[in-house]
């Protein structure tokens, strides 16, 4: 009798197990979406609200963190005009879904990457100081890249990084 019951917790063990590696599997496999929007709002150095053909959404600007203006952060202004320049002056622009994100912040904002004219704009915050590399919970399509460019403006003291030691 003990040993079937062995059995019996084997086998749904590697039932479990098998279950689990297809979940896992699926997910690295999902496709990255992506569509073409327009800016109808700026909120912040890296939030605004987009609008395509079916609805409007406010997007989070994913792996980066720009100051707050609406605490009054250390060149959050700054932040968010440079944003809001990119965005209003880009012909075209593109969101991106990373399959490794979730869809949506705790927020409800709308997790995206965000391209204007083809050049993603989370290198240029960061790039520029205007950003750093933030909630980062998974290995992102576009990190590496952030990590160079956020490596350069602290060593150049850009942004953000002026008064760092």
């Amino acid at each position: 009798m003990k040993k079937w019951k062995r059995w019996i917790r084997f086998i749904v063990s590697i039932i479990i197990l098998g279950i689990c590696i297809w979940f896992s599997v699926d997910l690295m496999n999902k496709d990255t979406v992506t569509y073409e929007v327009y800016v109808s709002q700026c909120i912040d150095g890296d939030t605004a609200v987009f609008k395509n053909q079916d609805e409007s959404f406010v997007a989070r600007f994913l792996a980066v963190n720009a100051p707050e203006v609406d605490t009054n952060e250390y060149y959050a202004q700054e932040a968010k005009d440079y944003s809001c320049q990119l965005l209003r002056d880009a012909h075209t622009i593109v969101v991106e879904e990373d399959p490794k994100s979730p869809l949506f912040d705790p927020y409800y904002r709308r997790l995206v990457w965000v391209w204007c004219d083809g050049e993603l704009l989370q290198e240029k915050l960061v790039e520029n100081g205007y950003a750093k590399i933030d909630y980062i919970y998974d290995y992102y399509l576009y990190i590496n890249q952030l990590y160079d460019k956020e490596e350069i403006a602290k060593q150049q003291k850009l942004g953000i990084w002026r008064n760092s030691e």
